[in-house]
């Protein structure tokens, strides 16, 4: 039962092709890691109980969000996503111009009800989406799974969201992986554990995951307390099929790591009894949640070919109006000669004709249809 024990059954093959591993280094006397390109993880157990404290407040914890907004920023984001179309800012430009006494068609407040009715039923449609969202991780945090409790010396149910980096994890068959685990031991006799890979990429044929090289000849169940060794893993990355470290022993010896020691967050386990590891990334920083970009503003193609009619409708509307002064103004030059060639008979009442053309043009900007 003890790690002795394993370190006697190891064969000699092996640990000389670990030696000559690229990613392993020969010098034993280095004990210095590299923080800013490689993560290190220290067991959940009694021995390292002061190096775990002290790391985890760096690294997330396994609760997941993938919701899009917040209370504080619910308002102000829906408003600025919703303002991306084009007609809700040409109402707007309507309700802008109708407030000014010398364009205004209608009343103020008439013009502003269809816009406010609008935006108020896309934020309700947008807030109820989201709120699902929120119901949702709140059943995947509360989920629950066996890690082990160093106070007890034993398997306890946990939450999912509660589980850290460095807690072993006792995984049954059939059960959801709650985070990225590197594989320690499993019940099967080649030491294989069996996972259903659909909900990441989509394929039902099952996925072979290798006990780490070292643990894989124990003819004993796994015992955390026994577990000496310090993990040093890459930064997380949403790779799904990369994952490079090593596990260095007591003795400074070093084992490799790839990614078939890898149990991603996620995956079912299956056609395996027990399968036990330790959670190497947890939350956010699990590979899964990586490549999950969350919920995306989406535009649909009537939305798009709807915003270039509206840009078109409003550059016509310019071009019309601006043809409209100008004539409006040749005329009231016009008008403005003949008058004073006829000895100052204003016959045509020239000098209104500006505040129609404003009005006249302000009444083809409501008017106009989207």
């Amino acid at each position: 039962m003890t790690l002795h024990r394993w370190q006697h059954q190891w064969p000699k093959e092996e640990s000389s092709q670990l030696e000559t591993t690229p990613l392993i280094s020969s010098d034993k006397q280095s004990q210095k890691y590299n923080w800013d390109k490689w993560r290190v993880v220290f067991p959940s157990n009694a021995r390292f109980q002061r190096e775990s404290e002290r790391v985890l407040k760096a690294y997330c914890r396994n609760g997941i969000r993938t919701t899009k907004y917040t209370l504080l920023t619910f308002l102000p984001q829906n408003l600025f996503e919703q303002f991306h179309r084009l007609a809700n800012i040409y109402f707007l430009l309507l309700v802008v111009i109708n407030w000014f006494p010398q364009l205004e068609v209608f009343q103020r407040g008439i013009t502003m009800v269809p816009l406010a009715i609008v935006l108020l039923v896309i934020a309700v449609k947008d807030g109820t989406e989201d709120y699902k969202r929120y119901k949702l991780d709140q059943q995947i945090n509360s989920s629950k799974t066996k890690a082990y409790n160093k106070n007890q010396n034993t398997y306890i149910e946990k939450c999912w969201e509660d589980v850290q980096v460095g807690d072993f994890v006792q995984l049954q068959c059939n059960e959801v992986i709650p985070a990225d685990i590197l594989l320690l031991y499993s019940s099967d006799q080649n030491r294989i554990c069996y996972l259903e890979t659909a909900n990441l990429d989509g394929e039902t044929n099952l996925k072979q995951r290798q006990v780490v090289k070292g643990f894989s000849h124990q003819n004993t169940e796994f015992e955390p307390e026994m577990f000496q060794n310090i993990i040093v893993c890459e930064k997380p990355n949403n790779d799904l099929n990369r994952f490079t470290g090593y596990m260095e022993q007591p003795d400074c010896t070093r084992i490799g790591l790839d990614n078939e020691n890898l149990l991603l967050r996620g995956c079912i386990v299956r056609n395996t009894e027990v399968a036990i590891g330790i959670v190497i990334y947890a939350g956010q920083e699990t590979k899964a949640m990586l490549n999950n970009r969350g919920p995306r503003y989406k535009r649909s193609r009537i939305e798009q070919q709807m915003n270039m009619d509206i840009f078109f409708c409003v550059g016509l509307l310019f071009v019309m109006c601006l043809i409209g002064a100008l004539g409006e103004k040749i005329s009231a030059a016009t008008e403005e000669r003949l008058s004073s060639s006829t000895g100052g008979k204003n016959l045509s009442s020239g000098n209104q004709y500006l505040p129609v053309s404003c009005k006249m043009s302000s009444i083809t900007l409501a008017c106009c249809p989207q």
